[in-house]
């Protein structure tokens, strides 16, 4: 989107979506609070943050959208997709491996994350095959958004048959990215789809 044309409202809305994740995942720490208190209201508020989950992956599939406009093709978008996904993830991957690493050499033990134990899984890992789109976990719990982000923008890339004419009838159409098969299972990825 140009600046121009951006939409502020969808930029508070991801935010706050965001928020609510955050929030969510801060107050999954086990309480010591009693019962009653604000605090504790606070706490029993925020625990169905996660419903922001949906709200903020359907508020991005939204915005996928111009970009897809602006692409020459569907292998054009995927490029700047990757451009945009990859290397960040690429980077915390890298931190997580050192942080594993110099824990390991401190403590004699990794505590810091499940590393991948062999080739495929590094590969996987490092493509973001990971899950929910394989049934190879993720070294962090959180990325299994990335992983599902990355997949839905492949199906976009590959089900809108052509840039000029993006919701013709001749073609699959961009509701069919929504059905990009995400592996059933009970992982994190299970609970974010039981929120739709």
């Amino acid at each position: 989107m140009t600046p121009a044309a951006r939409n502020g409202w969808i930029d508070v809305l991801r935010a706050l979506s965001a928020l609510a994740v955050g929030l969510f995942h801060f107050n999954t720490v086990p309480s010591t609070l009693p019962p009653g208190t604000i605090a504790q209201g606070w706490r029993n508020l925020w625990s169905h943050g996660h419903w922001g989950i949906g709200v903020f992956f359907a508020l991005s599939g939204y915005c996928l959208f111009p970009g897809w406009s602006r692409a020459v093709g569907g292998l054009d978008f995927l490029r700047r997709r990757a451009r945009r996904i990859f290397p960040p993830y690429w980077s915390s991957l890298l931190l997580i491996a050192l942080l594993a690493l110099g824990v390991k050499l401190v403590t004699g033990v990794n505590d810091v994350a499940k590393l991948p134990s062999n080739a495929g899984a590094v590969a996987a890992t490092v493509l973001l095959m990971t899950d929910p789109v394989t049934a190879i976990p993720t070294i962090n719990w959180v990325y299994w958004t990335l992983s599902g982000t990355a997949s839905f923008a492949s199906g976009i890339s590959f089900s809108i048959p052509h840039r000029s004419a993006p919701f013709s009838s001749s073609g699959p159409g961009p509701s069919s990215a929504l059905a990009w098969p995400w592996r059933s299972g009970n992982g994190n990825a299970g609970a974010a789809r039981s929120c739709w």
